[in-house]
């Protein structure tokens, strides 16, 4: 399983930990505005690889964990990328905007 996960703070880190123990086969792509949190993800061994947009055409799951506010512009880039059978889904606090961006 090809996991990305969009922002690599607490939450988005954690999440893949999980995924990760559950799933010792998966392979994590990383992408985060922050070019010091990917290499530190890069170094805990939390993320196999670095990613960009343009590589979440080969994911078979995307996880948004960035603030909302900027969850409203970045999601339909996110889904202008995906391939029809990925799994996409945001682990930010409230729906409300992001529904309304997409």
């Amino acid at each position: 399983m090809k996991v990305a996960v969009v922002g690599l703070g607490l939450i988005g880190g954690s999440l893949v930990l999980d995924i990760k123990s559950a799933y010792p086969n998966s392979i994590i792509y990383g992408l985060d505005i922050n070019d010091g949190h990917i290499s530190k993800a890069l170094e805990l061994g939390i993320i196999s690889e670095k990613a960009t947009y343009s590589d979440l055409s080969k994911m078979d799951v995307v996880i948004l964990a960035i603030p909302v506010n900027y969850s409203v512009t970045e999601l339909p880039k996110i889904l202008d990328e995906v391939n029809e059978t990925a799994l996409v889904f945001d682990v930010g606090s409230t729906k409300q905007p992001i529904c309304k961006s997409v």
